[in-house]
């Protein structure tokens, strides 16, 4: 997987560089599920990296100055940890401890097995609009 880099001008459009190849693993739905986003302070471009393995990279998150494949970060979904807030007094109580999101998933005691094959459901990226966060959402199905 790499991405190219096009300069944009009154005049013309060209083509400026390319990542160099990043190895990731490929599905024939990849492209077609896999938006792209550059953040508002335009130093970095996140990737989904749509593909049907678990403990795979799902999003890849390029730094815009160097352009390279050498300096990226590979995200899996399912070993991010979702961390427990709220209290007993207010709704946000649904989760009692921090862990993996895949690890979660597979807790029958708690009411978020949707988050299982959580990796499989990306569909779409967002930057804040500081860049300090990137919001992953996920289509949720009951399967």
């Amino acid at each position: 997987m790499s991405i190219d880099r096009y300069l944009i001008t009154d005049e013309d459009i060209t083509w400026e560089k390319n990542t160099g190849t990043v190895s990731v693993p490929w599905w024939y739905l990849t492209i077609a599920g896999s938006p792209i986003e550059l953040s508002p302070t335009e130093d970095r471009i996140a990737v989904v990296c749509r593909n049907q393995d678990r403990n795979r990279p799902d999003v890849l998150i390029f730094n815009s100055d160097t352009f390279s494949a050498s300096d990226h970060i590979s995200i899996c979904a399912g070993d991010l940890v979702l961390v427990a807030d709220g209290t007993s007094n207010d709704l946000s109580s649904v989760l009692p401890y921090s862990d993996k999101v895949e690890d979660i998933a597979n807790d029958n005691n708690i009411d978020l097995r949707f988050l299982w094959n959580y990796e499989r459901k990306l569909s779409r990226i967002e930057f804040s609009p500081n860049g300090r966060f990137l919001y992953l959402n996920v289509t949720t199905h009951p399967f």
